[in-house]
């Protein structure tokens, strides 16, 4: 009786844990399934896979230079800077600690006390006062320098070295530093366009030794060219020596000089046919008036101009005119008149008697 009652207990409790039990379709069953399947292979791919591109490609920050408590002040950097120019090497130690302790500041270039002289100045001026030649050399190596930095007195360094008397410091800058002669001195727009016009054959020498300028090359940004300057002025050597190197002019410039020329040539004819002997071009060019330099001397009875043109080989034949008819007109020489018969007749081939 008591074994029957237990059976009985045991198989009520069993059904009723059996109607609990949730149900689920075949249906149902497959999918959750096939999405666990799913995502077990999602899950092992990207273990095995490389970190995304945009991860990789993420920017990095550049840190800051961490701030050093006990780095030198820099007003006792400068002053020991300053004090130190005679030693090169000493100089540029300093340096390196000042660019190290503040690197925002182009110390180089900076502006320092000149307790001897006064005002302030680069390194640069300092090395060009001193014609301190090593540390010029270690600077131009070393450092990016800006020639165009002016002192307190509004001296760039040629000007400086030029102000103190030290030309030679001037040239030694220009054969060691690509570009100084290409900077203002003395209110010219270059030190070049100065050589040009003070006739300085000497000092265009060295700037083209140099082989930092082309002479051929017009200078960026001028309003002028030197051999225009040096046309201008009449300073002949300095224009020899640009001529020779075939110096860049414009033709409105060239133009400009010889009408210049052409103007005074009763009083100076020696500028005209300057220009005329090294640009044969403009031999029958006119001015305003419908002059050329043949008819000009002709007007002002210039004898000598008229029988070197012919020597130079003036073509009465190349000209739309008449030589002899405008010379009847323009003078009551009879040098003249007859100098240029002659010519007239060796053209056509008359022996003149």
């Amino acid at each position: 009786m008591l074994s029957w009652l237990l059976f009985l207990l045991l198989s009520t409790f069993s059904a009723s844990i059996l109607k609990m039990k949730p149900k689920c379709s075949s249906n149902t069953s497959s999918f959750l399934v096939g999405s666990l399947n799913t995502r077990i292979e999602a899950i092992s791919a990207v273990r095995e896979s490389q970190p995304h591109g945009f991860l990789m490609r993420s920017h990095v920050t550049q840190q800051l230079p961490i701030y050093n408590p006990n780095r030198t002040p820099l007003s006792e950097l400068r002053n020991e800077l300053v004090e130190s120019l005679e030693n090169y090497e000493d100089v540029t130690s300093i340096l390196d600690e000042m660019y190290d302790y503040y690197p925002t500041i182009d110390h180089v270039n900076e502006l320092y006390n000149d307790e001897k002289n006064g005002g302030t100045k680069t390194l640069l001026h300092f090395a060009v006062a001193s014609s301190n030649t090593e540390l010029i050399n270690t600077l131009c190596i070393k450092y990016d320098l800006d020639i165009m930095i002016e002192d307190s007195f509004k001296y760039n360094v040629l000007e400086s070295a030029d102000n103190l008397g030290l030309l030679d410091m001037a040239l030694y800058l220009i054969k060691k530093i690509n570009g100084c002669a290409l900077i203002p001195f003395r209110g010219y727009e270059t030190f070049i366009h100065y050589a040009a016009i003070s006739d300085r054959e000497d000092i265009l020498r060295v700037i083209k030794r140099s082989g930092f300028y082309n002479f051929e090359e017009p200078i960026p940004d001028a309003r002028t060219s030197p051999l225009e300057f040096a046309l201008f002025r009449e300073s002949f050597k300095a224009a020899d020596y640009l001529i020779k190197y075939r110096a860049f002019i414009s033709q409105n410039a060239l133009l400009f000089c010889y009408s210049v020329a052409l103007d005074k040539l009763k009083f100076d004819p020696n500028p005209a046919i300057f220009i005329l002997s090294r640009f044969p071009i403009i031999f029958y060019w006119k001015n305003q008036s419908g002059l050329d330099i043949m008819l000009l001397a002709v007007k002002n009875d210039l004898l000598s101009v008229v029988e070197y043109l012919f020597k130079s080989g003036y073509d009465i034949s190349s000209v739309d005119y008449n030589l002899y008819v405008e010379a009847a007109y323009l003078t009551d020489s009879f040098e003249i008149l007859d100098l240029i018969l002659a010519e007239f007749s060796l053209k056509l081939g008359i022996n003149k008697k």
